[in-house]
């Protein structure tokens, strides 16, 4: 069984970044069965997407989470819960 992993962050790019480093070990690469990451959309992970896409294993996805209300800033409790 390889290995399935998901990685989320909260929209700065942070966990796109340590994501990239990790698959550029072959060996990483190659046990990797699953791969997804999960994002907000915000500007910091559109402009790294194109880093993943190229590094990223075949069957790799990629799932935007609509967390943020329209205009920007942080969701309070009530919008997190109902989303």
């Amino acid at each position: 069984m390889g290995l399935r992993v998901a990685f989320a962050g909260g929209g700065t790019g942070g966990h796109v970044v340590p994501g990239l480093h990790l698959l550029a070990w072959p060996e990483v690469r190659d046990a990797l069965e699953d791969l997804v990451w999960f994002q907000t959309g915000r500007e910091a992970e559109r402009r790294l997407a194109p880093r993943l896409e190229a590094v990223a294993p075949p069957g790799c996805e990629r799932v935007e989470l609509a967390l943020e209300p329209p205009g920007g800033g942080a969701p309070g409790r009530a919008r997190l819960a109902l989303g």
